[in-house]
């Protein structure tokens, strides 16, 4: 309950930060600073969540649970991105990704190898698309 209260705060500061023109200054300690806050709050939550999943019994097959949370994760990742305009909020699963990847390797669990390694690509893309789209939008489409 109150993780889910930090995560709702710090996207409405992330969402304040956003609404307003910003010096460089405070484009790199605000705007940037709650973009990785938010971004690595969430990737806290989710962790704990399949933490408490597994203890309580919930997950017989870790791997495969594993890649629903990276996809859930995915989605969430790239949907926030999106609304807030905000590729630097999504870099963040990045990171995410290629940990749970070189884990991944290291323990010879080659499922979920393969399954970052197509998360990794595919958010390359989106991230791609994410930036394009924000420096369009702020360029006012010319």
């Amino acid at each position: 309950m109150i993780v889910c209260m930090m995560n709702c705060t710090a996207l409405a500061m992330l969402n304040l930060s956003m609404m307003y023109e910003l010096n460089t200054w405070e484009f790199i300690f605000l705007r940037c600073g709650l973009t990785f806050y938010a971004g690595w709050l969430m990737a806290a939550t989710i962790l704990n969540i399949a933490y408490f999943c597994k203890a309580n019994g919930f997950q017989r097959d870790q791997e495969t649970w594993a890649i629903r949370y990276l996809v859930a994760a995915f989605i969430w990742y790239n949907t926030v991105s999106y609304w807030y305009l905000n590729p630097l909020y999504g870099a963040v699963l990045c990171w995410v990704i290629f940990g749970v990847r070189s884990r991944a390797f290291k323990e010879d669990n080659m499922k979920l190898h393969a399954a970052t390694a197509g998360l990794g690509i595919a958010y390359g893309v989106a991230f791609l698309g994410q930036c394009i789209y924000a420096v369009v939008v702020y360029s006012g489409g010319k």
